[in-house]
């Protein structure tokens, strides 16, 4: 089975622990307690899911980046200002990968970040969460048991 790739944005809230840790220890938003919750009850679906991070004051990330803490908010204007180096990266990322499905989890100012990539260049399909966050939470949830239930 191919693998797919889950995007999500950074989180104003985080762990405040001193030096760099990996991201996925440093973000304490609800996209990562989701992600975090299925981890524990053994329905993420490991084997067939990577995530990518697109964090308001460094970018790309992958899951396991070491970063430092930090307080910035993603505004039009630093969207903008990232568009370039967030696309390069992840078109660094993506190639020679081989991915099936992306899942794009990212609210309006962080989307702006993706605005005009190419997505069929690397991705059969590439499917988008819509609504507001409580509406996103439970799609998030919904495909990371759909991708669980696949792999099995």
């Amino acid at each position: 089975m191919k693998k797919s790739l889950l995007i999500i944005s950074c989180s104003g809230r985080k762990i405040k622990t001193p030096g760099a840790i990996p991201a996925y220890q440093r973000y304490d938003g609800q996209m990562y307690r989701v992600i975090a919750k299925a981890q524990r009850e053994a329905y993420f679906p490991t084997d067939v899911l990577d995530i990518a991070i697109i964090s308001a004051k460094l970018g790309f990330l992958k899951w396991d980046d070491k970063i430092e803490d930090y307080d910035q908010l993603m505004t039009d204007k630093q969207s903008d200002t990232l568009r370039a180096s967030v696309q390069e990266d992840m078109r660094s990322f993506l190639d020679g990968k081989d991915y099936d499905k992306g899942y794009i989890n990212l609210g309006a100012r962080y989307r702006k970040t993706l605005e005009g990539f190419d997505w069929d260049e690397y991705f059969s399909k590439v499917i988008e969460a819509e609504g507001g966050i409580g509406k996103k939470l439970s799609q998030l949830k919904s495909w990371l048991v759909s991708l669980h239930q696949q792999g099995i």
